[in-house]
């Protein structure tokens, strides 16, 4: 009696135990379905179109000249194949000098997975990626692992304009060029003493790199302004002037004028 008795307690232990083990599988197979991952890029795009791709916890090694592009990619992944939908933010804060303090503004908020931004102000800037997800059944969403924040500074902008070239085809000082960092858009006039217009060209800087063959040069651009050319012909020998009206990073305004000698007798470097 005591045999059976024992019997029937090993059956009914074993039947919990596979009861308990069926039920574990059950909720593992419902954690792996609850834990998708997320792959999250940003790509800075230049005005000359040269780009840095950035991935969570990367930092830009060099200062970036405004305007630039952003595009911020990011994609769900589901091991499992299961389908969820994801909720992004993208979070853009903006650290920047003024009046000798440092200010840490919200600058940007977007809710979709791919977006796209064009930076026109300097400063260090911090890229925060957040989501959650959930499944069909879900009601409420789930939120995701944290996400290392992407870094990139865009430098103050500058202006250079030089005061001689010798357009006379000898390959040395042809061109007549100006030197701009972070400049967002400019208009440019060149003329004579008489204030006759030789020359003159407007538009953002990703214009005026096509307009007048702008080249990455140290940590701004060289625009190739004119080649001494008015009317068909070389201009003579003598002064003219450049007016630049600008806006820089951040909104700081230019509006400078410089003498522009024309001495197609010299060679050498000015």
């Amino acid at each position: 009696m005591f045999s059976l008795l024992l019997r029937l307690a090993m059956k009914r232990l074993l039947k919990s135990v596979l009861m308990l083990a069926a039920v574990s599988a059950v909720f593992a197979e419902t954690d792996a379905q609850t834990t998708p991952s997320v792959n999250v890029r940003v790509m800075l795009v230049s005005a000359v179109s040269d780009t840095v791709t950035l991935v969570p916890g990367g930092t830009a090694s060099e200062q970036l000249q405004a305007p630039i592009h952003a595009i911020f990619e990011s994609e769900l992944i589901s091991e499992d194949n299961s389908a969820y939908t994801l909720f992004p933010q993208w979070n853009v804060t903006r650290t920047y000098q003024e009046n000798g303090q440092s200010n840490t503004v919200q600058y940007l908020k977007r809710q979709e997975a791919c977006t796209e931004f064009r930076f026109e102000d300097d400063g260090q800037y911090e890229v925060r990626f957040e989501w959650s997800y959930k499944t069909a059944n879900d009601i409420e969403t789930v939120p995701g692992n944290d996400i290392d924040p992407i870094s990139f500074t865009i430098d103050a902008s500058g202006l250079k304009m030089y005061n001689a070239f010798s357009p006379n085809g000898d390959g040395i000082n042809d061109m007549y060029c100006i030197f701009m960092k972070s400049i967002v858009r400019a208009e440019i006039t060149i003329f004579n003493r008489w204030g006759q217009t030789i020359k003159s060209l407007s538009g953002t800087m990703d214009e005026l790199i096509d307009l007048a063959d702008g080249q990455a040069d140290g940590d701004g651009y060289m625009l190739e302004l004119w080649d001494g050319m008015h009317n068909g012909q070389v201009v003579k020998d003598g002064v003219y002037f450049i007016h630049v009206k600008a806006v820089g990073a951040g909104g700081r305004k230019y509006d400078e004028k410089e003498s522009i000698n024309v001495l197609k007798g010299l060679g050498e470097t000015w």
